[in-house]
């Protein structure tokens, strides 16, 4: 009975994937302090393709901020998506990545990001597929 209630719930849960924790890359920066955090779902295999590459503008702001960028869902249904990797330039290292909409061995993706107390930011997103059998 509890395995039927539990099947029942994650239909109508949304499920949110973290990433592991970044990889972070103290960068020298006439912004001064700057660092590099990468974020990286699932992982390289042969035959991919770079299904998704986007890097957002840069934006400053006077006092620290946080701030949420929300990712266009990648969709392709002759691929499927095998890895992602996020890396957001800010002046801070704390932050997150979730994949908020399909996922890793599925084909279609969306990824959130958020970066906290930070005085600037910018992000590039890629996304690689293998081709779908």
């Amino acid at each position: 009975m509890l395995l039927k209630v539990l099947l029942l719930l994650s239909l109508f849960a949304v499920i949110e994937i973290s990433a592991i924790p970044p990889k972070v890359r103290l960068l020298n920066s006439s912004f001064g302090k700057q660092y590099q955090l990468t974020y990286t779902f699932g992982s390289p295999r042969p035959g991919e393709i770079l299904a998704y590459d986007h890097t957002s503008t840069r934006l400053d702001y006077n006092y620290p901020s946080s701030v949420s960028a929300w990712g266009k869902t990648v969709q392709d249904r002759y691929h499927t998506i095998n890895r992602a990797e996020i890396i957001a330039i800010q002046s801070s290292v704390t932050g997150d990545a979730r994949i908020t909409e399909g996922g890793i061995g599925l084909n279609a993706l969306r990824v959130d990001i958020n970066a906290y107390n930070t005085m600037h930011f910018q992000y590039t997103i890629k996304i690689y597929a293998v081709r779908a059998f």
